[in-house]
């Protein structure tokens, strides 16, 4: 009950002042009134009017309304199927360039760049095995060139003692007369014998690598295709030289002619054989050291077999001239010059077999050279695929940092942490108003009227000229862009300002009137334009009296005046209509 007995006493209190504060307000008022109609009385207003001389002609132009916007504005958008996951400004926030505006997540950009940079990795190790690999495989042939360099040095070396010990042996024969018949015959029996072993150590050499007989058919399964491959006819003439020379080991074999026979066949075995081996080529089963080995194994097997004939011979020989000649001398030499012969020929086989060597080794290194680079080329080019991949991996996940691209204010944000983006959806806007552009649109028919560089009235006081003209016209409205660049501190993007573009003087020889539209005064009773009495119109004030007029055609803003006004009146163009019609006259204050 207390409560509510202090509530009414202070609401009584409350009242009663408001009431006294009421009426010092209207006392207040009064006189202020009071004040104003004797400042009135002392003040007289005259209203300001903008004027123009009546001239013959239409001043030509277009006059239109553009839209003021800033010259540089970007709506930033989302470039991927994407989540907001924060923003990091708000509107109205000034901000600069490459400033981070909003951060998107993307699972399937981070996947892509993952799995990119996975693969590029993967590319970069292949490229330093594949660099390995081949360096390494380079590096073998080499030493296979660099053995077989030092083989052909050797043999040279060997021959050239080889060479001395022939000439030596030639120089005793000359020197031995004294042989006789039964020393021959032994020679020859020991020849003989040791033929046998010799011609069956050349043929199981060269079946082992061929395959022939039964017990090397299967000896080169894995190598087989690869002998004779340059030269398939050198492999089916080998076989048939070494079946041959196998059928005479199975054959009786003891005087000189059957002897003979065998080891020519062993010698026919070992050169076909030799042949295949030159004509073949290397792989992972047969390598290039194999290869070489056999070669240098038939050549030394073709070497004894062509020693052991060559002792055949000369054996048949001497005993042939011991049995002619008691002294046998001169069979002797011719014999002996024969090894020589045969000795020499020898030599000349072994280091062209040598040379050849050589000259393999170097056509496999630079095989094996073109081989590496090919397959480098190849690794190369899966890095730089790689590369690419991840690069663009890279800018698709970089375009889920939203950035400013230049100086300005965020006036939109259309977007909030947690927002599914498609591509394409906007993000923020933003706009540099420091410059500002104001945007209109023209026909074809106008356009054909302008160019750049052109003046542009803007609104009332202002002009600019013509910054840009639009090459094709919109699909829709089918007129073209025009833009005015412009700075004017009073104008702010989104408004509507009038334009007046320019297009030719007056015509002179058009004598009629035309004046702005917004100039005439219609009333019921008829039409009539204020204009300035000439001997008041000198100073700043001025008085203006009505004057009727007669209009004609409209031509865009303007208004023909088909009677009333001559040229040189001065009448207001700008001001006329909120003078007061009722009067006659009025006393105005001219703009300057």
């Amino acid at each position: 009950m207390k409560f509510v007995s202090k509530f009414w006493e202070y609401r009584k209190i409350f009242s009663v002042g408001l009431l006294a504060a009421t009426i010092l307000v209207v006392i207040g008022c009064v006189a202020a009134d009071r004040e104003d109609e004797e400042d009135s009385a002392e003040q007289v207003y005259l209203p300001e009017v903008r004027t123009e001389i009546v001239r013959a002609g239409l001043l030509q132009e277009i006059a239109t309304t553009g839209e003021v916007r800033a010259a540089k504005s970007a709506t930033l958008t989302a470039n991927t199927r994407s989540d907001v996951e924060k923003v990091f400004v708000k509107v109205g926030d000034e901000v600069y360039t490459g400033q981070i505006l909003a951060q998107l997540s993307s699972d399937s950009i981070a996947s892509t760049r993952s799995t990119a940079s996975a693969a590029f990795v993967n590319a970069q190790n292949s490229l330093a095995q594949t660099e390995l690999s081949s360096n390494q495989s380079i590096e073998s042939v080499r030493v296979t060139l660099q053995t077989a360099e030092i083989n052909l040095e050797t043999t040279l070396k060997q021959n050239e003692a080889l060479r001395r010990q022939a000439e030596e042996v030639l120089n005793a024969a000359k020197l031995a007369s004294g042989l006789s018949v039964s020393a021959a015959e032994t020679s020859l029996e020991n020849a003989i014998r040791s033929a046998y072993p010799t011609a069956k150590d050349a043929v199981a050499e060269c079946d082992e690598i061929v395959g022939v007989s039964s017990t090397y058919e299967n000896s080169n399964d894995s190598f087989e295709h690869l002998l004779g491959a340059l030269m398939s006819v050198s492999k089916s003439l080998a076989e048939a030289a070494i079946q041959n020379a196998l059928n005479l080991l199975n054959s009786s074999v003891d005087n000189y002619l059957s002897v003979l026979a065998l080891l020519e066949a062993a010698e026919d075995a070992a050169a076909t054989t030799l042949n295949v081996l030159n004509n073949s080529i290397t792989g992972t089963s047969f390598t290039q050291t194999t290869l070489n080995s056999n070669i240098a194994a038939i050549t030394a097997e073709l070497s004894s077999v062509r020693s052991a004939i060559s002792t055949l011979e000369s054996a048949k020989s001497t005993l042939e001239s011991a049995q002619q000649s008691i002294d046998g001398s001169s069979q002797t030499v011719l014999s002996a010059e024969a090894v020589h012969a045969a000795t020499i020929t020898q030599l000349a086989a072994n280091e062209e077999a040598a040379r050849r060597s050589v000259e393999s080794a170097k056509a496999a290194l630079e095989f094996a050279s073109k081989s590496a680079e090919l397959t480098r080329t190849s690794a190369k080019t899966s890095l730089d695929v790689a590369a690419g991949s991840l690069s663009q991996a890279q800018i698709s996940q970089s375009e889920l940092t939203i950035r400013a691209p230049f100086l300005g204010k965020i006036t939109s944000i259309e977007v909030e942490q947690g927002d599914e983006m498609a591509v394409g959806s906007s993000l923020i806007r933003i706009e540099d108003a420091s410059q500002l552009k104001i945007v209109t649109y023209l026909s074809a028919t106008e356009v054909r009227k302008i160019q750049l560089g052109d003046e542009v009235k803007i609104a009332k006081k202002s002009s600019d000229r013509i910054s840009a003209i639009s090459p094709s016209a919109d699909s829709a409205t089918k007129k073209f862009e025009i833009e005015i660049l412009h700075k004017n501190p009073f104008l702010q993007p989104g408004e509507f300002v009038k334009l007046r573009f320019q297009i030719g003087e007056r015509d002179s020889s058009d004598t009629r009137i035309f004046l702005p539209i917004n100039s005439i005064n219609i009333l019921s009773y008829g039409s009539f334009v204020w204009k300035l009495t000439p001997q008041t119109s000198e100073g700043i004030t001025a008085v203006a009296v009505k004057q009727e007029v007669q209009l004609g055609e409209i031509e865009g803003e303007f208004v023909e005046i088909a009677g009333g006004l001559i040229e040189g009146e001065e009448v207001i163009v700008d001001g006329g209509r909120i003078l007061d019609a009722s009067k006659e006259e009025v006393e105005v204050i001219i703009k300057k």
